[in-house]
């Protein structure tokens, strides 16, 4: 009994682990530089819009440093929670 006490308890803390989530996302884009593919360290400024006529700025700006190769580079952002609201069902 003592087991599956234990079993049952470690399962249900699992279950609340994998349905945390959170506003931060991976991003990749590709940079070009008068069109040759871009090498090396670049900085970046990231903005997201939305709303009607997509003129609203949900979140702050994003300001991230990262490196380009052969073109393609990939970065963390986060808007912020409340600029990706749950949809409401």
């Amino acid at each position: 009994m003592q087991k599956l006490a234990l079993l049952l308890s470690i399962m249900i803390l699992a279950a609340g682990i994998s349905l945390a989530q959170n506003s931060a996302f991976n991003y990749q884009g590709k940079l070009a530089s008068s069109g040759v593919p871009a090498n090396g360290d670049y900085q970046f400024q990231f903005k997201l819009f939305g709303g009607a006529a997509a003129v609203d700025q949900f979140g702050s700006t994003q300001t991230v440093v990262a490196t380009v190769q052969n073109r393609i580079f990939t970065t963390r952002l986060d808007f912020g929670a409340a600029a990706f609201p749950r949809a409401k069902t």
